[in-house]
This record gives structure tokens, sequence and C-alpha cells, in this order.
């Protein structure tokens, strides 16, 4: 199950990559570790050997490697709404049959 939100996490985190600054590692013992985005190369989840971990590959070639059962939450700081992009919803448009 952790595995399947891990990589539900990474598809949201590859669409929604420019609209954030940070990723923010929340562990289980209270510690956070802030990542920035500009700064990730890649993620990767290794299950095998165990423990299963994330590894994160930066652009500096340094790789972070945390435990999986360590990880409380992962979230994301936002840029001030300013430099957001605008999105519109529009009602679909029925035509007649």
């Amino acid at each position: 199950m952790k595995k399947f939100l891990f990589i539900l996490f990474l598809s949201v985190a590859a669409f929604e990559a420019k609209a954030q600054n940070l990723m923010l590692v929340h562990q289980k013992v209270g510690n956070r570790i802030s990542v920035p985005l500009e700064s990730i190369d890649s993620v990767r989840f290794r299950s095998r050997p165990l423990p299963q971990r994330v590894m994160i590959f930066r652009s500096d070639k340094s790789v972070l490697s945390l435990k999986i059962s360590n990880i409380d939450s992962i979230t994301y700081s936002l840029p001030p709404a300013q430099l957001l992009p605008e999105v519109l919803s529009l009602s679909p448009l029925v035509l007649p049959a």
C-alpha cells in the first residue's frame, strides 16, 4: 500500500512540479527535510533489499536515501498566489442530437 501511495505521490509531484518550491518530507520522529524541487533530478523506490527506501537523486549527484517506514507524510510549499497559473473551468457544451 505504501508503495502505491508513493507512486501516486510521484505522479502528482511530476504534474505540479512547476508550481511549487519545496518538497517537505515529514518524518515520524518529528524532523522535517526540505528539498528544493529544482535540485531534484529523479526519485526512485527501492523495495529490495529491505528496508524499503525512497531514493532522491539530486542535480549535484548527491543521493538522499530515506526508509519509507520512517516517513509520515510529504507536502509541498507553494509560491505566492500571484505567481501561480490561473485555472478556469467551463461548463460542458451539450450539442443537440
